[in-house]
């Protein structure tokens, strides 16, 4: 009698395609050992199960490809020369496998004379179905010429940062369903003119990420692109180095913009910032945005002078820092574009600062509550509202303490009235219970 088929068996491919998805989901975290090897070991388990799971799993197992240029630490388990001449020798015995990778990721090592250059390479020209390139690592500068001594100075004779640039353009000529590019910088040496002169020959992009773009002292030429030629949707900057004018440079490149992040800015470098300049240089596409989210960018830069997104009509999403803001009274009402559905007001600060239980106070409630109401009376269909506060700094000794607890502020924004037209607010949990608030000193409204 023949033993009975197990019910896993009896669901259809497309349904146990769907599973074995979610099961064979890359980890978020790869640089995260335990999160990768938890992935490889259930892998490894999912292969072994019969021959149909492999068949199905196989495409999953390929669709996120990691590989290293030379070493890179064991940071990165997923990316490691070795692993990375393994997976260059299966996709050279079976072709066939090439075809399911959508996600490369590439780490290039600063200075690396066994790097597999010419394995990494042949990556470059076999993914061709790839969409997503993610590049981290070290770049080459470009023009010596426009950089500081002080940072042509940092870099050492024998590094192959040439070869990062080399790989990048081979991966734009053979990917031709390339639509989204990740380049973070490794070593601070990311020319903006350089990123320009390259993503220029990707036609298809519709994404582009960029972190560490450096300052060169230099402004990009007015010839440097055609402007409003790429048809780039999305742009996304952090720890940007360079100056206000080569910002607004930048974002004439794009023809239609519909979403811009800026964030994880360094306050060391480069100024004035302040979200008037950044406005600013987004006007060209006041027509096409539709999310808009920028960090901070200095404390002492929070103001809205000189702000007015009533022109960005387009724009639904709207995600600013406290820092670039401020909460002074009478402000409010230059943030509402005529379509905000969403804001999100984050006390988030860079450089491993954390944010004080002085920050939300009675004036940055009723600064809050007044943006909403504004907008009910303006008639902008403004409805959610989120506030990401994660406090854990009570100021130095003898100081005088906050008067009341962070989150009862808060959840005051948004009152019975406000809730019956459908306005919510959402925060994270409290980082200190009301009770344990108390017995530190401060002094709390029942």
């Amino acid at each position: 009698m023949r033993p009975p088929i197990s019910a896993i068996l009896c669901v259809p491919d497309e349904l146990l395609a769907q599973i074995l998805e979610l099961v064979l989901a890359y980890p978020t975290r790869s640089w995260w050992a335990p999160d990768f090897d938890k992935f490889f070991r259930t892998s490894v388990s999912v292969m072994l199960v019969c021959r149909r799971f492999r068949r199905l799993a196989t495409p999953y197992l390929y669709r996120h490809v990691e590989v290293a240029a030379g070493s890179v630490g064991p940071n990165f388990p997923a990316a490691s020369p070795r692993a990375t001449r393994h997976l260059h020798r299966t996709f050279s015995q079976d072709p066939s496998l090439r075809r399911y990778c959508r996600i490369l990721h590439v780490h290039f090592a600063a200075s690396d004379s066994e790097a597999p250059w010419q394995i990494v390479d042949d990556l470059a020209t076999w993914l061709v179905g790839t969409q997503h390139l993610l590049i981290d690592g070290a770049f080459d500068p470009g023009d010596w010429d426009d950089w500081p001594f002080s940072i042509r100075r940092t870099v050492r004779s024998g590094h192959n940062l040439k070869r990062t640039w080399d790989f990048i353009r081979t991966a734009f000529r053979n990917m031709a369903s390339l639509e989204e590019v990740s380049i973070r910088t490794g070593n601070g040496l990311l020319s903006l003119w350089t990123i320009i002169h390259n993503l220029r020959h990707a036609v298809h992009l519709r994404v582009v990420s960029l972190a560490g773009v450096s300052c060169t002292g230099s402004t990009l030429p007015d010839n440097a692109f055609q402007t409003r030629s790429a048809l780039i949707t999305s742009l996304r900057l952090s720890n940007f180095q360079d100056g206000p004018e080569n910002l607004r440079r930048l974002l004439l490149f794009p023809a239609k913009l519909e979403e811009f992040s800026f964030a994880s800015f360094r306050l060391d470098r480069t100024g004035p910032w302040n979200l008037s300049v950044v406005a600013s240089a987004l006007s060209p596409h006041k027509s096409t945005l539709r999310s808009l989210l920028v960090g901070s960018l200095g404390e002492k830069s929070g103001s809205l002078t000189g702000v007015d997104l009533s022109e960005f009509t387009r724009l639904e999403e709207l995600s600013l820092s406290y820092w670039a803001t401020g909460s002074e009274a009478g402000t409010e009402a230059q943030l509402l574009a005529p379509g905000l559905r969403a804001f999100s007001w984050s006390f988030h600060l860079e450089d491993q600062q954390s944010e004080s239980y002085f920050d939300f106070q009675e004036p940055q409630e009723k600064w809050l509550r007044t943006l909403v109401h504004t907008a009910v009376e303006e008639r902008v269909p403004l409805r959610k509202l989120q506030i990401t506060f994660v406090p854990s700094d009570y100021g130095k000794p003898g100081e005088a303490r906050p008067k009341e607890w962070p989150w009862d502020c808060m959840d005051r924004v948004v009152g019975k009235e406000m809730q019956d037209l459908g306005v919510t607010l959402s925060h994270g949990e409290p980082t200190i219970s009301r009770k344990d608030f108390l017995e530190r000193g401060v002094e709390v409204e029942e």
